[in-house]
C-alpha cells in the first residue's frame, strides 16, 4: 500500500530490489524507464487501463488499484511549455491555479466548462481568523464548475424508449477518476427525470408550484416521500422506501433508468432525443472540497450538479453565483453536522452566500 490517506501528487513511482548508485539515479531522473532495468520490481508511470488500474510497465505485472484519486494530465505547446498564470500561458485548471496561489491573489476563470474537483486541504489556514483573501473569480456567467462530463454512446430506438450502452472507462476518462455510477442526466441541456414510483412534470420546467401552493402534476402536488430510512417520528418511519431510478419505474416521457450490472442506460424520450454528442451525466457528488481552509472567495461562478463541502473553514464567501442541481435524489444522504468522516458538529464558519 502507498499513499494512505495521502495529500499530494505522484508520478513516475519506480520501485527497486537493488540499492542503485547516485550515478544511475541521476541518469534517468528526467526520463522514462523501458521496463527492463536490472533490479526494477514494479515500474507505474501513471497511466491506466480499461479497468481503472495504474499500469505496472516493468517486468512483472503489479498493476495497482487506486482509490479516491485523479490522474491529472499534464499540458504543455511550443508557445507555452511551462503555464505560469499570464494571459500568454494561463493555467489550464482550477487546481493547478490554486497550487500556486499566494494570500492576496485573485484567480481569473475565462469561459467554460470546468469538470474537475476542488479539493485543498490546509489551504491558506488561519481559521476562524479574518485574514488576506485567495479569491477565485468567473469572467462572465459562462464559468461552470461542472459535475457532468459528456457520455459518448449510440443511442437505439427499442419498444419506445431510448437504450445505449455506457462505456464507464470513457465516463472515468473525462472525469480524472474512476466513475462507478451516474447520477444524474441532461439531454441536450434539459434535465431528465430518474424513473419514479410516481410520475410528475419535469421539476426543472417554470411553475409557481410550491408545498404551500400544489399544482395538479409537479412534484409538490404528489404525496412523494424521502427514498431514505429517516428515523425519528412514527410518521417518518412508516414511509415506502424505493429505488430512485428503477427501472420498474420507468413508465412516463423524460424518465431514465441506468443498469449498473449490464452497463445501460435507458430513457423515454420527450422533446428532446439522445444522441452521441448532446449528453452529458452527473458521476460527482461533490466539486468543492476544502478542508482546514479559510479566507476564501468565489465570484460569479456557476455551481453545476455537484455539492460542495467545508470542514473547519472560516471566512468563505460566495457572491454573485449560482447553483444548479448540488444534490439528487438517489446520492447517498448525509445528515446535516455529520458530514465529512463522520465529524459531528464542524460546520463553515463565519461564512456568506451572496446571490
Amino acid at each position: 500500500m502507498i499513499g494512505r490517506k495521502f495529500l499530494g501528487k505522484m508520478d513516475e513511482v519506480r520501485i527497486w530490489n537493488i540499492a542503485r548508485t547516485q550515478e544511475a539515479i541521476q541518469s534517468t531522473l528526467t526520463s522514462k524507464l523501458i521496463g527492463d532495468e536490472p533490479g526494477l520490481i514494479a515500474y507505474y508511470p501513471m497511466d491506466v487501463d480499461q479497468n481503472w488500474e495504474l499500469i505496472d510497465k516493468g517486468p512483472n505485472n503489479h498493476h495497482a488499484t487506486i482509490t479516491n484519486v485523479e490522474i491529472l494530465h499534464r499540458h504543455s505547446s511550443l508557445e507555452c511549455p511551462n503555464a505560469n498564470g499570464t494571459l500568454a500561458c494561463p493555467y489550464p485548471t482550477i487546481r493547478e491555479a490554486l497550487d500556486s496561489a499566494q494570500p492576496g491573489d485573485t484567480i481569473f476563470i475565462k469561459e467554460g466548462r470546468y469538470p474537475e474537483v476542488i479539493f485543498k486541504e490546509l489551504f491558506n489556514q488561519s481559521y476562524e481568523t479574518n485574514g488576506p483573501k485567495i479569491t477565485l473569480r468567473g469572467e462572465s456567467a459562462n464559468v461552470i464548475l461542472d459535475g457532468t462530463v459528456p457520455l459518448i454512446a449510440n443511442w437505439e430506438l427499442v419498444n419506445g424508449r431510448y437504450e445505449a450502452s455506457v462505456d464507464m472507462n470513457q465516463l472515468s476518462t473525462a472525469a480524472g477518476a474512476k466513475v462507478e455510477n451516474i447520477y444524474a442526466l441532461w439531454v441536450d441541456n434539459r434535465y431528465m427525470i430518474p424513473a419514479m414510483p410516481v410520475n410528475f412534470t419535469n421539476p426543472t420546467d417554470v411553475s409557481t408550484s410550491t408545498q404551500n401552493n400544489r399544482e395538479i402534476g409537479t412534484v409538490f402536488g404528489l404525496n412523494l416521500t424521502s427514498p431514505y430510512y429517516l428515523p425519528g417520528e412514527h410518521t417518518l418511519e412508516m414511509q415506502d422506501e424505493y429505488i430512485v431510478g428503477d427501472i420498474d419505474n420507468l413508465d412516463a416521457k423524460e424518465e431514465w433508468s441506468y443498469d449498473e450490472v449490464n452497463k445501460k442506460l435507458y430513457l423515454i424520450p420527450g422533446d428532446k432525443i439522445p444522441d452521441s454528442v448532446n449528453v452529458r451525466v452527473r458521476v460527482r457528488t461533490k466539486i468543492v472540497n476544502m478542508e482546514f481552509s479559510d479566507n476564501l472567495e468565489f465570484h460569479n461562478l456557476h455551481f453545476f450538479a455537484g455539492s460542495f463541502d467545508f470542514l473547519r473553514a472560516s471566512y468563505i464567501l460566495f457572491e454573485g453565483s449560482k447553483f444548479s442541481h448540488s444534490w439528487e435524489a438517489g446520492i447517498s444522504y448525509l445528515r446535516p453536522g455529520y458530514d465529512a468522516a463522520g465529524c459531528e458538529g464542524m460546520p463553515l464558519k463565519v461564512g456568506q452566500i451572496t446571490p
